[in-house]
């Protein structure tokens, strides 16, 4: 049979083959490459899934024993030992109480003609609020916080207003309220000192102010 290119030329597919099979070699390669996320991605999600399921079964483990030592601690035998554990955690911790840098630091806010008359610190115990527990757990861990309770005198007034400011300011004291009304302590919670400045004057006519502040060493 005679070919007649007048009515059939030839037409030079060769360009179009290459372009397709190199389509074809890059969607099998992106098809290779989403299988293989779509893989790992199921392979994390059991894993995930499992992980899960293992926190929630060590959850509810400890929820257990939380439980089981609750209802111990409920227990009269228990009070006597928490309260004594109370006690010896209030020693350890008053030990650690710096006397040397509470004169230092409270040198820093002390104006030159107020007199310190007294000082009576008391290291505070997390989980323990005044005699009675809280729920927050027993902790010796971050800084000293005490509560000091302080008397100081000074021949004007106004020194005393001073050292309010300042306590207020200072970093390492917890503000103070600044009024001279002897009452707002009496509701104070546990009998304590209350962060109320109370001012007094003697009959030598110095001006004295005791109050309770929150320091941290």
């Amino acid at each position: 049979m005679t070919l007649n290119l007048a009515t059939q030329p030839f037409v030079n597919r060769r360009r179009f083959y290459t372009l397709t099979s190199a389509a074809a070699v890059v969607l099998g390669l992106t098809l290779a490459v989403l299988l293989s996320i779509f893989a790992r991605n199921f392979r994390n999600e059991i894993g995930i899934r499992k992980q899960m399921k293992t926190v929630r079964q060590e959850i509810a483990r400890l929820d257990e024993d939380q439980q089981q030592l609750e209802e111990r601690l409920k227990r009269p035998e228990a009070a006597d030992i928490l309260d004594r554990n109370d006690f010896l955690n209030t020693l350890i911790r008053q030990k650690a109480v710096s006397w040397t840098r509470i004169f230092m630091d409270l040198e820093k806010v002390m104006p030159e003609r107020v007199q310190a008359i007294s000082l009576h610190p008391v290291a505070q115990i997390p989980g323990v609020e005044g005699s009675k527990r809280s729920n927050a757990p027993v902790s010796f861990d971050g800084p000293l916080v005490i509560d000091l309770k302080l008397q100081v005198s000074s021949e004007q007034f106004e020194d005393l207003v001073k050292l309010v400011r300042h306590l207020q300011v200072a970093p390492f004291w917890k503000p103070v309220v600044n009024t001279t009304d002897p009452q707002a302590d009496a509701g104070a919670p546990g009998g304590q000192v209350g962060r109320v400045p109370v001012f007094t004057k003697d009959k030598d006519n110095l001006y004295k102010m005791s109050m309770s502040v929150s320091y941290a060493q």
